[in-house]
């Protein structure tokens, strides 16, 4: 049997144990070669959601529709609730009459998916569209539509 490496004696009975016999535990992440953290589909597709969502409070709705687009591109399928949301936001601030639609589509798989704070936002963004006649979030600004409060989904 091959020795584990990098044990410290921690004052837990494992960690004594584990010494007295003359093996050591490793307890550095396994890290490998080439790859980046930065560049893995799951972080990529939150961080393109995330800017997304930020770039439709700034009103930069170009740039937003740009990290949408990859999230759906490059994300997981997990990724994709929050790019959905992201989508959402982005529709509802151009006052797309496509908002409405999108909005309870996204809804009832966030909610399938139980992804409870991402329903409740979309909720919220529904409830936008609904009030303006589904075409939009009657001229208020995505936070005021209830976009201040994203996160997880």
């Amino acid at each position: 049997m091959a020795p584990l490496r990098g044990a410290r004696t921690n004052g837990t009975g494992r960690g004594r144990a584990a010494e007295r016999a003359g093996i050591t535990l490793d307890c550095q992440p396994a890290r490998t070669p080439g790859v980046d953290a930065r560049r893995l589909p799951i972080f990529s597709g939150w961080a393109a959601a995330g800017l997304a969502s930020t770039l439709v409070r700034s009103g930069d709705l170009d740039a937003a529709e740009g990290y949408v687009d990859q999230v759906f591109r490059e994300g997981t399928p997990t990724t994709h609730y929050e790019g959905r949301l992201a989508e959402v936001e982005l529709a509802v601030a151009r006052q797309d009459p496509e908002a409405a639609s999108l909005a309870a589509r996204a809804l009832d798989l966030a909610e399938d998916g139980g992804l409870l704070q991402s329903a409740a936002r979309l909720r919220c963004l529904l409830a936008a569209c609904a009030g303006s006649g589904g075409d939009g979030h009657a001229g208020q600004t995505p936070t005021e539509a209830g976009a201040s409060d994203r996160r997880v989904g």
